[in-house]
């Protein structure tokens, strides 16, 4: 698969997810989750909705441009992984 995120781009999404303090909804009002809640459920997830895009992205019926864009989810994804899910 292609590479669609930059080393710069890469290391800018790296800082960002560090400093991300990620919130669920409950009962309508924003309760702080644990980065470590956070982690364990994209781990956990993150392979079986990357093989769901990829999926998606060989359908013939999928424009490029929206290939494209799960591409560069998936790499993002990834980076998110290689953060989070490293032992």
């Amino acid at each position: 698969m292609t590479e669609f995120i930059t080393e710069a781009k890469r290391k800018e999404l790296e800082d960002a997810f560090k400093a991300f303090t990620p919130t669920t909804q409950s009962t309508g009002a924003g309760t702080a989750s644990t980065t470590s809640t956070l982690a364990g459920n994209f781990c956990t997830d993150w392979q079986r909705t990357k093989s769901v895009l990829q999926f998606i992205a060989s359908l013939s019926m999928v424009p490029d441009f929206v290939k494209s864009a799960i591409s560069t989810v998936i790499s993002a994804g990834d980076v998110v992984s290689g953060i989070l899910c490293s032992p």
